[in-house]
């Protein structure tokens, strides 16, 4: 005779910004250099023979041993110093892959508390507008990895969504942003919960897949000063259905031309934008057929979005 049990793994950190760790500078030093603020919800199964009173475990593997779990601090970043890295596990013991997944957390105790609260507390003086961040992909397979904000309100309804979708290989760093939907429901922001997947609902994914993520951001502003520095604009969302919005990085409220192009260098819009003063500008794209563009301003800056 056998009991099934569920022991929960995660990690903890104290909150200390809006987005905590959102540079994944922080680690906790312990279990592969654990991101800080990051948790890794997973439920190992432990079975315990009733008759002999010996434990048993799944045999799991991460690929790395040196790393574990599913998420971890490495030296391979977008700007500072370090990024986070997320992969699927195999389970030995049933042959099956595991979906590598990662959430912000709230823990206010110490950076080796236990405890899980979904979701971190909204402060009155952020506005929370998009989704964006920095990734490198690398698929073994077919595998799509999942990137979701949600908002929620002090009654715990869903207020906002964000989510992107990341199919493509990318070797480089690449940028990827998608603004926040409000719902019905309204209210006052309250609370946000950030999750990373390696696979969406349902589908399999593969053993080997690896996502990379660095300068997590939710609003303008956090762009201008910590991530955009070098580039003139900041162009988003990169998968796009019917706009998409350029910001002009620093202080400038000059007139700028742009064009877009196809992927046959077909110029196929031409637009005189101010984008200027923390004020996005839009492009109506809703009229391009399916496919990759490149957006071009006249001084040389290039930024790639893909029409839904």
């Amino acid at each position: 005779m056998k009991k099934i049990y569920l022991l929960l793994f995660f990690a903890a950190a104290s909150l200390q910004a809006q987005i905590p760790n959102s540079g994944f500078e922080n680690a906790l030093g312990y279990g592969g250099e654990n991101v800080a603020d990051w948790g890794q919800p997973f439920s190992f199964p432990v079975w315990i023979d009733l008759e002999t009173g010996e434990s048993h475990a799944h045999e799991i593997t991460f690929g790395d041993q040196l790393l574990g779990m599913f998420c971890s601090s490495v030296a391979d970043a977008h700007s500072g110093e370090k990024a986070m890295l997320i992969r699927n596990a195999f389970n030995i013991t049933t042959n099956t892959v595991i979906p590598g997944k990662v959430s912000l957390f709230n823990s206010e105790i110490s950076e080796t508390a236990t405890g899980w609260n979904t979701g971190i507390p909204v402060a009155a003086d952020v506005d929370i507008q998009f989704l964006s961040f920095w990734y490198k992909f690398a698929p073994a397979g077919n595998d799509v990895a999942e990137a979701t904000l949600e908002l929620f309100n002090a009654d715990s309804e869903s207020i906002g969504l964000a989510k992107i979708s990341i199919s493509e290989p990318a070797d480089a760093y690449t940028y990827a942003s998608t603004p926040l939907v409000l719902t019905g429901n309204g209210g006052t922001p309250a609370f946000i919960h950030i999750e990373f997947s390696m696979a969406p609902e349902g589908s399999t994914p593969v053993f080997g897949s690896s996502l990379t993520i660095d300068d997590l951001k939710v609003n303008p502003n956090q762009l201008q000063t910590q991530i955009f520095v070098q580039a003139p604009f900041t162009v988003w969302p990169t998968i796009a259905g019917n706009e998409i919005n350029i910001l002009k990085n620093g202080d400038d409220s000059s007139v700028h031309e742009f064009t877009i192009v196809d992927i046959q260098g077909k110029i196929v819009s031409e637009q005189r934008l101010k984008p200027n003063n923390g004020i996005a500008s839009k492009i109506d794209i809703g009229a391009l057929s399916s496919g990759l563009y490149l957006l071009r301003s006249a001084d040389g800056f290039t930024a790639k979005f893909i029409k839904k």
